[in-house]
């Protein structure tokens, strides 16, 4: 199932890496797809991985703002800063990165 998440995730991000002209569209389906891909590689102890989505998901998060400064990744947001916060206690505890 997490497999499949990610693979799927994966495909969400290269479609969104795709539109042109609608910055909203597009920020907002990379915040999306980061996220879950983040999230199922973190599921998956992909530690490396998770790491880089889920900062590009909160750097996108910040673009799609830049645009329309809605705040609707707000509860995303918490788990990731949670799921990063893990991660990088992890890398720490383990000596570094993985």
């Amino acid at each position: 199932m997490l497999e499949e998440t990610e693979k799927e995730s994966l495909l969400l991000v290269q479609r969104a890496e795709m539109i042109q002209n609608d910055d909203w569209q597009r920020f907002y389906h990379l915040t999306r797809g980061w996220y879950f891909l983040g999230c199922a590689q973190y599921a998956l102890k992909k530690r490396h991985e998770a790491l880089g989505s889920l900062r590009n998901a909160l750097h996108n998060e910040q673009e799609l703002c830049k645009v329309d400064d809605y705040h609707i990744f707000t509860a995303e947001k918490v788990a990731m800063w949670k799921y990063l916060a893990d991660l990088t206690d992890a890398g720490t505890i383990s000596g570094g990165e993985q």
